[in-house]
């Protein structure tokens, strides 16, 4: 009897480890196959695709989770690096004159342009776009142009960010082209509405990132140098200025008047309202600490007590 009785509960524990077993199995089998499904690449109904169908696309979410599983270390290794050059000048010219036009020849001599520019009366500012391949000759040749005051160069690593937008950039074409077969292929208004809705929002995702490639990708190719160009003290904007000693004088009896007439208001503002003031902090003494005395005779009172 108690053999029995030992056969049983040991062949009730192997079931129950079985049906753990089993279920733990389950779960984790169900968990790989949600997670392995990127959000942005779900359907809500596609029940309609066949198994073929089905596979092709479970081969779109592999290219995309393969792409985005590369590391920024295996991404440098194996790719270009790519980087935005910038540049800064300032130079000392003696003379604007024309000094647009100059600098216009100098960017075309590298290929390059000029972007926009503003004047002042003693200088003369302008950015310049110049091919990535020209960027350090214009920056060494930029001597040309006047006497060199400051001078900085700036390399802005974007090398993770293209890679990573151009390979979520291809996904999402792909994506797009799979939809549009789903699409064909629908059996029924509300798969076509659903398959229509996801299109037209991958649609969308690509043009942005697309504007945003052709800013980055114009970025990288085209180097941008900002100048700045002084006159010499003494210069205007016709070469060397004679000082005017006659406008010198002028400034100087006007600076000389104001100062008289500013002074002349601080002692007013001084006697109207500086006597009274005195008057009453006078007052204020003689009464509390003078011949009347109050607060003296207070702390005698209280001292007293």
């Amino acid at each position: 009897m108690n053999a029995k009785k030992n056969r049983f509960i040991i062949l009730f524990v192997i079931s129950l480890v079985q049906i753990f077993s089993l279920v733990s199995c389950t779960k984790r089998t169900a968990g790989k196959t949600v997670n392995a499904i990127p959000r942005e690449m779900k359907l809500n109904s596609v029940n309609f695709m066949s198994k073929a169908e089905s596979a092709a696309f479970r081969e779109t979410e592999e290219i995309y989770e393969e792409s985005a599983g590369m590391s920024s270390q295996d991404a440098q290794a194996v790719t270009e690096r790519k980087l935005i050059k910038t540049g800064n000048l300032t130079l000392e010219v003696e003379s604007l004159t024309d000094i647009e036009e100059t600098v216009n020849d100098f960017a075309k001599n590298f290929n390059g342009y000029i972007t926009n520019s503003s004047t002042e009366e003693n200088y003369f500012s302008v950015t310049v776009k110049v091919p990535e391949s020209n960027f350090e000759e214009a920056m060494n040749r930029a001597g040309s142009l006047g006497k060199i005051k400051y001078r900085s160069v700036n390399n802005t690593d974007v090398t993770e960010e293209f890679y990573d937008l151009k390979t979520r950039l291809e996904t999402k074409r792909i994506m797009q082209k799979k939809l549009e077969v789903y699409l064909g292929q629908a059996k029924d208004i509300k798969d076509l509405l659903e398959v229509e809705r996801q299109l037209n929002n991958v649609t969308s995702e690509i043009e942005v990132m697309e504007g945003r490639m052709k800013r980055l990708v114009n970025q990288i190719d085209f180097s941008t140098i900002y100048m700045t160009m002084n006159l010499p003290t003494g210069f205007d904007r016709e070469g060397f200025k004679w000082p005017d000693l006659g406008e010198d004088f002028r400034a100087f009896g006007e600076n000389f008047v104001n100062f008289i007439a500013k002074l002349f208001i601080s002692i007013f503002y001084i006697f109207i309202f500086g006597i009274p003031i005195v008057f009453v902090l006078a007052f204020l003494f003689w009464l509390l600490f003078g011949r009347v005395g109050l607060l003296v005779k207070l702390f005698k009172w209280l001292k007293k007590k």
